[in-house]
């Protein structure tokens, strides 16, 4: 079964590189058979890949340590999820896996009827697969996951028992976060594939935006997910009380996020005044070009962090692989320049929704220089100087934090200002309730004793940016129900499902609003305490009194656990108890591990680590108060429904604008405007 398993490495590989070989000859002799044999290939090409996956999670599951990849990274008795995510856990796998991920959707590309009756399938086809046929290639003869294992002397050897999963990945939100970041960035290599066969073509028009949005979107919300809940394990997992530290990993991964979301932004301008082609294009071609940057990073070993492979050879191949995809993307972008260039005289008002998205992304390619500029610094100073040195937290959160607030002002003007033009006479009409809610909110929060500057102007664009989307919600209802005498609920229902994409994407907007409440708050007021307790003892901190009852011990599996009881007290009142524990793992000494202790509502988290302890009890704990961390999980989930409501389809059709109405205004706006006006008819009857 083994050697089916290595065949079908080598035959998924063979088949990558005979599809594009079909797709381009076809291209160039307009031989539609061959096209039709590239399509054939490419399902071919997914099915022998999926095989080598299937075989490989089989050997996971089935404990064959005489694999070497098994051995690394499974016991007989790990637990199942952890085994099923064994599969992404080490080089091989992951990289595996993301090939999976990029042959499906090359798969649906290839087979789709809408993009073949565009005339768009038959070139992003064979661009994707040229990504698969790399990564293939590296698995094959660079980086193989059916090593066998060998003894000392190169003999095949086959243990009773395997090494095991790395403790740190033991942890829920570590069997979503990997999946979640390489389906995010498979996904992005869509967008550029459109982008890449639009110049291919010398399409001057933008269907390749309108055809590409949703795969944008889609790439968008799995790579913000994989992110987020990045997060959420280095927060529960790693016991430093924190959930971003602005690793150069975690940086790797946060980079394309910001292209792509200014990609999904400028796209929505394109679509309406038929502008920003050259951001696009850029824009896309750069969001996936990180995804291999990040690659680089985490397989290369140029850089320290725990959440990097050791030094591999595999990571020159992806040097020089983005060293191609550059090239070739720049002789494309730049030879047919003339086509896609703008004109900065097509921006008539920068207060107007294309000026505000147009800020919005220039915004986002900053935070994106920044944190490259951050992340590189190392490899740059070492250049220089012989000396590598890293740039700490403070230069991101100096840098970074007024990029971002300024971006989430922008952001809040979107759904009040118009295309084209806005009319100024409105905006006291507008920005009103937004600008009361906005003082009110200073004032509660001074009431409260925030006082830091950065607290208040964050709470007060958090107020700004979600009352103005909820304005928005209320005049589009109240618009619509006075043209159709609906319930206001109703209305609001309709017009919603009737404009998915802009009520979703302003949902998403709300959700960050949410996440961003999370992080001013846990930024600027955590407070961190860290004691030695004896046994009975207690510790007051904050209005909390907690006090140490226990320190013992367990088994578990293979695993000793060291567990003290903590009964918590608020306000003088009993709120339960905590278990604070260390894992042991492999009964060694070196592999264990602090598992954190969370108490969480809606205004803050209790995050309490045993951090040693004594032999008469004693123990030391870190403690610390987290306000509002727990928005940023919620803010995640109202993002998530965001999206995915943008991304449900709807056969609805607005029925209060005329047909050439609808040709010209796809946006809600017509909608609500024609509401306008029937109920300003009805008046001067």
């Amino acid at each position: 079964m083994v050697s089916l398993a290595v065949a079908s490495i080598y035959i998924g590989f063979m088949l990558s590189v005979i599809t594009i070989l079909l797709y381009i000859v076809g291209i160039v002799k307009k031989d539609h058979g061959l096209l039709a044999g590239g399509k054939w290939s490419a399902v071919a090409t997914l099915g022998t890949i999926t095989l080598s996956i299937v075989f490989l999670e089989y050997f996971l599951l089935t404990n064959n340590f005489s694999i070497k990849y098994v051995y690394e990274y499974t016991t007989k008795d790990l637990e199942l999820l952890y085994k099923i995510s064994a599969l992404w856990a080490g080089k091989s796998g992951s990289l595996l896996t993301w090939t999976v991920a990029l042959s499906i959707l090359t798969t649906m590309v290839a087979c789709s009827k809408k993009l073949q009756k565009a005339n768009y399938a038959q070139y992003i086809t064979p661009i994707l697969m040229i990504n698969i046929a790399v990564f293939m290639g590296l698995i094959a003869f660079v980086d193989h996951p059916f090593q066998p294992m060998v003894d000392n002397l190169g003999n095949a050897v086959s243990p009773t028992d395997g090494y095991g999963l790395n403790p740190m990945l033991q942890n829920f939100w570590m069997i979503i976060h990997p999946i979640t970041l390489l389906l995010g960035y498979a996904g992005l290599a869509v967008p550029f594939g459109f982008a890449m066969a639009s110049l291919i073509k010398k399409d001057t028009s933008n269907d390749w935006t309108k055809l590409s949005r949703r795969w944008t979107l889609f790439a968008w919300l799995l790579l913000t997910l994989g992110n987020v809940m990045g997060g959420k394990w280095a927060y529960a997992e790693q016991g430093w009380g924190g959930y971003w530290a602005w690793d150069p990993v975690e940086n790797a991964s946060l980079m394309p996020w910001f292209t792509a979301t200014a990609l999904l932004h400028s796209v929505m301008v394109a679509e309406r005044k038929n502008m920003m082609k050259f951001w696009n294009l850029s824009l896309a071609f750069v969001s996936y070009l990180l995804t291999i940057f990040g690659t680089y990073l985490v397989r290369s070993g140029i850089i320290s962090s725990i959440h990097a492979f050791s030094e591999d050879p595999i990571g020159i191949y992806f040097l020089v692989f983005q060293i191609v995809i550059i090239l070739f993307s720049l002789y494309l972008i730049f030879s047919r320049f003339s086509l896609v260039r703008n004109s900065m005289d097509e921006m008539t008002d920068f207060f107007s929704k294309e000026g505000s998205f147009y800020g919005v992304n220039i915004l986002f390619v900053l935070a994106t220089l920044v944190v490259f500029l951050g992340t590189t610094f190392p490899l740059t100073s070492e250049w220089l100087t012989g000396q590598s040195k890293s740039l700490g937290v403070p230069f991101y959160t100096k840098l970074e934090a007024p990029v971002l607030l300024i971006t989430m002002i922008l952001l809040s003007f979107t759904p009040l200002v118009a295309w084209h033009k806005s009319a100024k006479k409105d905006w006291k009409k507008d920005y009103i309730i937004p600008a009361i809610v906005t003082l009110l909110t200073i004032v509660l929060v001074i009431v409260l004793g925030i006082l830091k500057p950065y607290a208040i102007v964050g709470y007060a664009v958090v107020a700004f940016m979600i009352t103005c989307h909820l304005v928005d919600f209320g005049k589009g209802a109240i618009a619509r129900s006075k043209s159709t005498k609906e319930n206001y609920l109703v209305a609001l229902y309709r017009l919603m499902t009737r404009n998915r994409r802009r009520y979703g994407g302003y949902i998403v907007h709300i959700g960050v609003a949410l996440m961003m409440m999370g992080v001013v708050g846990s930024q600027n007021y955590s407070v961190e305490h860290t004691v030695t307790i004896p046994l009975g003892g207690n510790e007051d901190i904050n209005n909390y009194r907690l006090v140490y009852e226990s320190l013992e011990e367990k088994k578990e599996g293979r695993k000793d656990v060291l567990y003290a009881t903590i009964t918590v007290f608020k306000d003088g009142k009993n709120v339960g108890t905590v278990h604070p524990e260390v894992i042991f793992y492999n009964d060694a000494a070196e592999n264990s591990l602090p598992e954190v202790s969370l108490k969480s509502n809606l205004k803050e988290d209790l995050y309490i680590v045993l951090k040693s302890w004594e032999s008469d009890g004693r123990g030391t704990f870190m403690i610390k108060i987290n306000p509002m961390v727990i928005w940023i999980w919620i803010g995640t989930y109202v993002l998530s429904l965001g999206a995915l409501f943008a991304l449900w389809s709807s056969n609805e059709r607005s029925t209060t604008t005329t047909r050439s109405e609808k040709e010209i205004m796809t946006d809600v706006e017509a909608e609500i405007q024609a509401a306008i006006e029937e109920a300003r008819k009805k008046g001067k009857k």
